[in-house]
């Protein structure tokens, strides 16, 4: 990063470079519990839900927490499990264009509490998800001399020259 700030580094990234690949889609029709088990077998904390292939929602394992444990019938039975996803769903989603800058993208996560943004092309079609650890990874490459001779103990300071 020789001469280049983190700042100028996320500035100039663009989120098209980044891991996109975190998410399943659905159907908005589809049962909650249907969605939740796709997730699963994909190991996916993130569900695009789509109506004709366009992006009408987003479903993440936040709303799985807050939104379907805990209420009545969870998991398939009668209730929201039982429910079309579109019920459950924040409808119209945040999303990030692909020639977005991380930086903004960083921005828009922060302001929104988001662990997940959507990356759409410039015809509104799904590209992708960019998740906060997709972010935490570029930040590591960023800084990877820093995180890379961080001591095991980030708080040991050594009192003397070590070695010879």
């Amino acid at each position: 990063m020789a001469g280049v700030s983190v700042h100028q580094a996320l500035a100039r990234a663009r989120v098209a470079n980044l891991n996109l690949s975190g998410y399943v889609t659905a159907e908005e029709a589809t049962r909650v519990a249907d969605v939740i088990q796709l997730m699963r077998t994909h190991d996916r904390t993130t569900a695009l839900i789509t109506r004709d292939g366009r992006l009408v929602g987003i479903f993440t394992e936040r709303d799985v927490l807050r939104k379907v444990l805990g209420r009545p019938g969870a998991g398939g039975r009668p209730g929201a499990g039982g429910q079309p996803v579109s019920a459950l769903m924040t409808p119209d989603p945040v999303t990030l264009n692909s020639q977005d800058t991380v930086l903004e993208a960083v921005r828009r996560m922060n302001a929104g509490h988001f662990r997940d943004l959507p990356v759409l092309d410039a015809a509104g079609r799904i590209l992708g998800n960019l998740t906060d650890n997709a972010v935490v990874r570029r930040l590591c490459d960023e800084l990877q001399t820093e995180v890379l001779n961080l001591p095991p103990d980030p708080a040991q300071i050594l009192r003397e020259v070590d070695g010879a």
